[in-house]
């Protein structure tokens, strides 16, 4: 193991790294000779469960081809693998507070069209941490209308969530329930509902709105999306009257006709009124968005 002062490291890195004014780390594990060199760049905040960040190779001035710090030789894809914390979240700063999202954790039910971009936004805006609930398997269609990638077919789509979000920030703790939601699981107090059926919402709602603070319902056929939110006590009694009997729900689920583009559109209103209830802004309890005929309404 070899450790070096954060000085010593920045001028080895690079002169745009002076200005870093955390204490930083630099580890360097070597295996065995002639194999190639593991390491990575923390600041000590990272190791306490402070905020999380990843720096690319431009930000640090490593070249893409391979690079000599000291006598360590870093091949192409060791450089990844450095992690700077107060960087990553520079541009959401205004938007997002840090303050309030460190503290809380995120449910997503249903991990599927809506569901898996939802989890994906999260985890890019600095959610800690995630929770994701569904029975389902990846199946090929979800790889056109879901984003998941061919080699996650036959994977529990909570799996396969769960790994693409590591990938963006090892840091995040990830609980996976591979199983239907049930009254007795356990729920974080920011719920994301991104279910198939209004009687599964309905049960879900039943089960869940003593427990969370903020809730977001995501629903979508073809084109045409609406989102319904409950921030604290705000939004309620709306949200009740949306739950009707499933007898009387259009034909089919909300994701029988869907497209990738419009799950991510969702995702972003759902995601917008997290945000703006972090920031203690008005939410919007019944937002609908047709695509097709380009109309936004807000009840």
């Amino acid at each position: 193991m070899l450790a070096c002062n954060s000085t010593s490291v920045r001028r080895r890195l690079s002169p745009s790294l002076s200005k870093w004014t955390s204490d930083l780390r630099f580890q360097a594990a070597t295996q065995k000779p002639g194999h190639e060199s593991t390491w990575c760049v923390s600041d000590r905040s990272n190791w306490t469960g402070g905020n999380r960040g990843t720096l690319r190779s431009s930000a640090a001035n490593i070249s893409p081809r391979t690079t000599m710090i000291g006598s360590i030789q870093l091949k192409p894809h060791w450089w990844r693998r450095i992690i700077l914390t107060e960087d990553r979240f520079a541009r959401q700063g205004e938007l997002i507070p840090r303050d309030r999202i460190d503290k809380l954790g995120a449910t997503v039910i249903g991990v599927g069209a809506i569901g898996r971009q939802v989890a994906v936004q999260l985890s890019s805006i600095g959610i800690p941490r995630l929770r994701l609930i569904d029975f389902d398997l990846v199946e090929p269609t979800n790889v056109t209308t879901q984003g998941f990638l061919h080699g996650d077919c036959g994977v529990p789509k909570v799996e396969a969530v769960a790994a693409h979000v590591r990938a963006l920030d090892p840091n995040i703790e990830i609980i996976t329930v591979h199983d239907r939601y049930r009254s007795a699981t356990d729920v974080d107090e920011v719920v994301f509902c991104c279910v198939d059926t209004i009687s599964a919402r309905s049960a879900i709602w039943r089960s869940v709105s003593p427990r969370c603070r903020f809730w977001s319902d995501g629903r979508m056929l073809g084109e045409v999306i609406r989102i319904l939110t409950v921030a604290d006590e705000f939004g309620r009694p709306e949200y009740a009257r949306t739950l009707f009997p499933q007898t009387e729900a259009q034909t089919g689920s909300c994701t029988s006709r869907s497209m990738i583009y419009a799950a991510s559109i969702a995702a972003g209103l759902m995601i917008h009124q997290f945000t703006r209830w972090l920031r203690s802004l008005p939410i919007d309890t019944d937002l609908s968005l047709n695509l097709l005929a380009t109309e936004l309404m807000t009840v």
